[in-house]
This record gives structure tokens, sequence and C-alpha cells, in this order.
């Protein structure tokens, strides 16, 4: 525990406010440690997409989608989460959550060519973080999909194919 309270300390005094604005936290630099963090209600994700929307921020593909007035519909009316999305070229993945070390939760808007593929993924602030997408999260007809209950898997290099 005494290594992880000198490594915040040191990335807290290095670190540039303006690629990560919040701060780091113990759990970052304990990696025997559960993960606090708790799946956001629908409701968030709803309130990251009308953030994202007023920001001008909502990639083009996530407009394409039965889910996107549903979505709306719950997030009006509540704060939006403090990271909103990781949105990377054809995913985006809304008010995620940090299930663990290895994994981030959220809403998952895809279009096809996301399956089964790894990204880099960055949020409304700049930090980024490589993620690979499940398989079949997008049908072979459909241009896009929504999964609510997605867990994307962090890429390392040594479980890249």
């Amino acid at each position: 525990m005494t290594t992880a309270q000198l490594a915040l300390i040191h990335a807290e005094s290095n670190r540039n406010k303006e690629v990560r604005s919040e701060p780091f936290d113990l759990n970052d630099f304990c990696f025997f440690n559960e993960i606090e963090e708790k799946p956001k209600p629908p409701s968030a994700a709803g309130a990251a997409l009308l953030a994202l929307l007023d920001q001008d921020l909502l990639p083009a593909f996530a407009f394409n989608g039965p889910w996107l007035e549903d979505l709306a519909r719950e997030g009006k009316g509540i704060d939006p989460p403090s990271r909103l999305c990781w949105a990377s070229e054809d995913a985006i993945l809304l008010a995620p959550w940090r299930v663990s070390h290895e994994e981030w939760g959220g809403m998952l808007i895809a279009m096809q060519s996301a399956n089964d593929a790894v990204r880099t993924f960055y949020d409304e602030k700049g930090a980024s973080v490589t993620l690979r997408i499940p398989e079949n999260v997008v049908p072979k007809n459909a241009f896009s999909a929504a999964d609510g209950n997605a867990i994307l898997m962090i890429a390392r290099r040594e479980n890249l194919q």
C-alpha cells in the first residue's frame, strides 16, 4: 500500500490537467484491490448523450438507431456523469464505468466495422484507452446497434492477435 501511495503522489504532482482533469485515485495504483465503481443506470447514458449533443460531440453513426429518443428521454433532467464517453471512429461507450483494472462498462453504440476490433477510444477531455470490442455486438444485417450492458476489455500488447 505504501508503494501505491508514493506512486499516487508522484503521478498527481506530474499530472497534466489539460490531458487528465480528474485527479488520480489510490485505486489507480492498487492493482490487487477491487474497483469500487458501480454500473450506472440508463439515465446516466441518456444524460451523457444529451451533454454530447449540446457540445456537438456525438458521432454521426450514433444518430442512426431507434435507441436515440428513448435514451434522450431517460437522461432529461439528470446531471451528466463526470466522464461522458469513450469514443472511437466507429464505436462510443456512453457513461463509462470502471468494471476492473482490465475492463470498462457502459452503453455501447457501435457500427458493423467495430465487431471484434481493437480501437483506441478518447474521452471528451482527450484521455485515451485501447479497448477490444466483443464479437457480434452489431448483427450482420444492421448498420449499427446499442448494448446497454457492454463490458469492454482493455487491449494489451500480449493479448492482441
